[in-house]
């Protein structure tokens, strides 16, 4: 069985504005949507090697080399999928040869 009231009903059943927990509740909710929008993607070293068609050796020489941006937790190498499709246009633009 359900009821149907107003948001006025409400507020004078139990006698507390409801307009302040409602404007909190849409800002924390545009707050999480905004948040979630401005994630990152990250990928692993194989993801990262298979997007630029290199091998993961070849991938791994550029991060030493410095020619690549990482992020390493413990043992493992992730990227971030805007640098690696930002290398790839650069790659593309000036004909840089994949192979090292």
């Amino acid at each position: 069985m359900s009821i149907n009231i107003s948001e006025t009903e409400v507020e004078i059943l139990i006698k507390i504005p409801l307009q302040p927990f409602l404007k909190i509740i849409e800002d924390n909710a545009k707050r999480v949507a905004q948040e979630s929008t401005q994630r990152e993607v990250i990928m692993c070293g194989k993801e990262a090697a298979a997007t630029l068609l290199i091998s993961k050796s070849s991938l791994m020489r550029w991060v030493k080399l410095g020619k690549i941006p990482y992020i390493k937790r413990g043992h493992r190498y992730y990227f971030k999928k805007s640098t690696i499709d930002g290398l790839n246009v650069e790659i593309k633009l000036k004909g840089i040869s994949r192979i090292g």
